[in-house]
């Protein structure tokens, strides 16, 4: 049986999940880089709570088991 995935904005209060997810990521992808899953919360609480142009996507199945994450900033580009 599938599970039904559902992808919202994480508010700021889910900073947590957040951070945790992003650290998960990355530990799998590179197990030897040496991340510390407190600085990845941290960073999560800073950039989600503060007026940062920040945006988080948490996808979640309908019992709120998270299973992915998606981070977006905004930016600036200068071309001509």
């Amino acid at each position: 049986m599938k599970a039904e995935v559902v992808v919202r904005q994480a508010e700021p209060m889910k900073f947590e999940r957040v951070g945790n997810l992003v650290y998960e990521l990355l530990a799998e992808i590179y197990p030897d880089g040496g991340y510390k899953r407190d600085v990845f919360v941290e960073t999560a609480r800073v950039l989600l709570t503060g007026n940062q142009g920040v945006w988080s996507f948490l996808a979640t199945t309908r019992d709120d088991r998270d299973v992915g994450v998606v981070t977006i900033n905004e930016c600036a580009a200068i071309s001509s």
